[in-house]
């Protein structure tokens, strides 16, 4: 339950029962029953792959049209790997669990990305989002830029100028 891909899932699949040609790969550990009934039902549509290593993960991820974000329940907690999908340049697709989800800024942010809201799920906004997105990517020094609060370097800078100024 703390991040179901239940809405994501009964979404995706609706467009693929329309005809969109949706390919879902998982990666890493899941005791999603969600996602269990999903792949029986979807077998070629969803796939699961067990935990992989880092470099997998990152040739996967290269190789995606598309990354998944499905959103914590916390309201206090940004999921870390967003910046990791953002320094990609992929397009991100976005699942928001709760009202005040603290990602959103960083998605509202982000110019190849589309937010399915558990609340108010917009199904053909998403399948419009797909289509226009796929082969699409965000230039590294573009991501650095919009997210530059978020990098090595802004970090260090900030710790420099606090030592700058207690000395």
């Amino acid at each position: 339950d703390y991040r179901s891909p239940e809405l994501f899932l009964q979404s995706a699949m609706e467009l693929a029962e329309e005809g969109l040609p949706l390919r879902i790969h998982f990666l890493g550990t899941s005791t999603s029953r969600s996602l269990e009934s999903f792949m029986k039902k979807y077998p070629q549509n969803i796939l699961h792959h067990q935990a992989v290593s880092l470099e997998k993960a990152v040739a996967t991820m290269e190789k995606a049209d598309i990354l998944l974000n499905i959103s914590n329940t916390l309201d206090n907690q940004v999921p870390s790997k967003i910046f990791d999908y953002f320094s990609l340049g992929k397009p991100v697709l976005n699942v928001q669990k709760i009202s005040d989800c603290p990602s959103r800024e960083y998605f509202d942010r982000y110019p190849l990305s589309f937010t399915l809201t558990d609340r108010t799920p917009d199904v053909q906004g998403m399948k419009e989002f797909l289509l226009s997105a796929k082969g699409r990517c965000v230039s590294y020094d573009t991501v650095s830029e919009l997210f530059y609060d978020a990098t090595l370097e802004y970090a260090a800078d900030k710790c420099e100028k606090i030592l700058t100024d207690i000395l």
